[in-house]
């Protein structure tokens, strides 16, 4: 995960995930499905996003958190901004509703 979203930003940033990993730890936050059949979901899902040329560490980041989320019957929520990670979801055949705010 990106810790800045500025396009036009040429500084490089620290990575966040380990920050977030520890962070769901510390608060007993569940991180989520890592069996093989999550990630071949999510694999699924991220292979459907680049045949539309929608790719990068957000949107695979996206194709985990739809499967988690259809899997659990839960609605995901996003920004505008960030809506076209999930563009690919229903042609990959993973039902979840999607929801900007």
């Amino acid at each position: 995960m990106r810790s800045c979203w500025d396009d036009e930003c040429i500084e490089r940033h620290e990575f966040l995930g380990s920050k977030l990993s520890g962070f769901c730890d510390r608060i007993g936050l569940e991180i989520g499905a890592t069996g093989p059949d999550a990630a071949v979901t999510a694999g699924r899902l991220y292979a459907a996003s680049t045949a539309l040329h929608i790719e990068g560490p957000e949107v695979l980041a996206a194709c985990h958190a739809a499967q988690m989320a259809s899997e659990r019957n839960d609605e995901l929520l996003t920004v505008s901004r960030a809506a076209y990670c999930y563009r690919a979801v229903h042609s990959a055949g993973i039902r979840v509703p999607v929801r900007s705010i």
